[in-house]
């Protein structure tokens, strides 16, 4: 098993960070309840693939629906459905090649693939990466509600760069859990009712070596 310092932190801020990527979106989700099984109504369609709903991690099928008592990507599904062990803590993955060819930038050969959309780039440093629809959304509405929910928080920054000729907004702030700090790094990038997100998680001493090879790699090789 790979074990991080200050995994509790780190997957905490995974969830926290989920949130504000996918919360502008969903303002009316819901479980729903079928014969056949549950499916989770984000207000236009249902949920697919991995989505943190309140404090757990759940996966859906190609058809909407919540996968249980089985292993999706390494990760155990209990009875009801959520993820048994959490996020942070997880063997690689088996079919880690494939995952990293679905990322829209070349993944360095360091860093180590923990789900479909979570990564190990450093003992300390995680980077989740996530893709969603606008669902019709605007661009400026949806950076206003992130703004809106990390302005307050602590040495937080923003700033507009350009990755491989995409512009991106892009937020630092910080956060203490007990005598640990962790710092985030948050990229949106916009495309075609698309929002691509990279969400970066780290200790102080590592933070800004991570982000310089995160947006280096950005620069180099996003392809979007």
């Amino acid at each position: 098993m790979i074990k991080f310092k200050g995994t509790k932190i780190l997957a905490s801020a995974l969830a926290i960070t989920s949130m504000l990527t996918l919360g502008s979106f969903k303002a009316n989700a819901e479980w729903k309840e079928e014969p056949i099984g549950w499916k989770y109504n984000t207000g236009d369609t249902f949920a697919t693939g991995w989505q943190n709903i309140g404090q757990d991690w759940y996966f859906f099928d190609d058809n909407g629906y919540m996968v249980s008592n089985k292993y999706i990507d390494g990760f155990y599904l209990g009875s009801n459905g959520a993820m048994i062990g959490g996020t942070g803590v997880a063997d690689p993955f088996s079919n880690a090649d494939s995952i990293k060819k679905s990322m829209p930038i070349t993944v360095p050969d360091g860093w180590s693939v923990l789900n479909s959309n979570l990564y190990k780039m450093n003992y300390a440093t995680l980077l989740m990466y996530d893709k969603r629809d606008t669902l019709g959304k605007k661009e400026r509405s949806i950076i206003s509600d992130i703004q809106s929910t990390l302005k307050n928080k602590r040495d937080f920054k923003e700033k507009m760069k350009t990755f491989n000729g995409h512009n991106a907004y892009c937020y630092e702030y910080s956060e203490f859990n007990g005598d640990e700090i962790s710092k985030f790094n948050l990229i949106f990038i916009f495309k075609d009712n698309t929002v691509y997100a990279f969400t970066m998680i780290s200790d102080e001493e590592n933070f800004y070596t991570e982000k310089t090879e995160l947006e280096s790699v950005l620069k180099s090789s996003l392809n979007i």
